[in-house]
């Protein structure tokens, strides 16, 4: 037990240390019998037959060249003062002057 005195906030309380209690003798609460867990059923899965009609596609052309990419308009403002901004410049300059083969491809 120690007593708490000055600016503590506490004005004067006694404050008790933690004290180890043994474990009750006996349950707080005592059952009449087991609880089950109500058993649901099972439901058998249900085999739902798709049909698809098949619609003609047109043929497509392929070819070996990749899609031509259009240069980007204008960089976006919020990236301005940005390293997004400093990117988007130079991949502008790179289009205007026609040197796609060093962009990496997908950005």
């Amino acid at each position: 037990v120690a007593e708490v005195t000055g600016g503590g906030g506490l004005g004067g309380m006694l404050v008790l240390e933690p004290v180890l209690v043994p474990a009750p003798d006996h349950p707080d609460r005592v059952y009449e019998g087991r609880v089950s867990a109500p058993v649901r059923a099972v439901a058998k899965p249900q085999v739902v037959e798709l049909r698809v009609e098949a619609k003609e596609v047109p043929p497509v052309e392929e070819t070996d060249a990749p899609a031509p990419v259009e240069p980007q308009v204008a960089c976006p403002g919020e990236w301005e003062e940005t390293w997004l901004w400093e990117l988007c410049r130079d991949r502008e300059d790179e289009a205007v002057r026609g040197d796609r083969e060093s962009w990496v491809p997908g950005i």
